[in-house]
């Protein structure tokens, strides 16, 4: 590319007026003249173009693909909890849920949109307005409260029986592991009969809310199925 192309001819053919000096020494200050604006000309250009090859790959970038992650449970399972953790906030001082709680994580190109829905026994006939496009399903159980155990089986079974929620994958998050004498997750399974179920994907996963063990194998596990849809 020739210079003429780069710089305006009103720039290249821009007359100064240096007839007091001799017809040598006019030529060379004339070139000089040239040399210096197209320098900073092709600087100024070269910025500009980078800026706009930048912009062009930023605007380019996929962006993330989006999926709609509903988690139900009982109250004091520590639903609120786990949602804070994987979001790295703190977990101290968390009140009970008397509406939702959504929060957005944003895990290996996929943007997780995870609404966390109280669990308490006058709001849980209210769940069923956020089952439309959910795309993972989370039961998050209390495993060291055995007492509840059975009340936690029987919502979730009425879950099941949600033309919404048919064929929806899921995830069990057995929770609070950190508590001595927690029901493993094979016992969770076994509670919630979940060897039952053939119309979905399914995975329990014990984890702790409070020490966030066990969250990151949940998460990777819901990415997986996420991308076999």
């Amino acid at each position: 590319m020739t210079l003429g192309r780069l710089i305006p001819n009103k720039y290249l053919h821009r007359k100064v007026e240096v007839a007091w000096l001799p017809s040598t020494e006019r030529t060379i200050f004339t070139c000089t003249f040239c040399c210096c604006f197209a320098r900073k000309f092709l600087v100024a250009l070269s910025r500009t173009l980078s800026m706009g090859i930048l912009d062009f790959f930023r605007r380019s970038k996929p962006s993330p693909r989006e999926a709609a992650i509903l988690m139900l449970g009982l109250d004091n399972a520590g639903k609120t909890s786990i949602l804070k953790k994987m979001s790295d906030e703190e977990i101290t001082n968390i009140m009970p849920t008397q509406g939702f709680n959504i929060k957005s994580i944003t895990q290996q190109g996929f943007k997780l949109n995870v609404w966390d829905i109280g669990g308490q026994r006058a709001i849980r006939p209210y769940w069923r307005h956020y089952f439309d496009k959910s795309d993972v399903l989370i039961y998050v159980v209390d495993s060291a409260d055995k007492r509840r155990l059975e009340e936690a089986g029987a919502e979730f079974e009425q879950l099941l029986e949600e033309d919404k929620l048919a064929g929806v994958p899921l995830l069990v998050f057995a929770n609070k592991q950190d508590l001595v004498g927690a029901l493993t997750d094979s016992a969770v399974a076994e509670a919630l009969r979940l060897h039952n179920l053939r119309d979905r994907a399914w995975r329990v996963q014990p984890c702790s809310a409070k020490t966030g063990s066990g969250l990151g194998e949940g998460i990777q596990w819901m990415l997986e199925v996420l991308c076999k849809k």
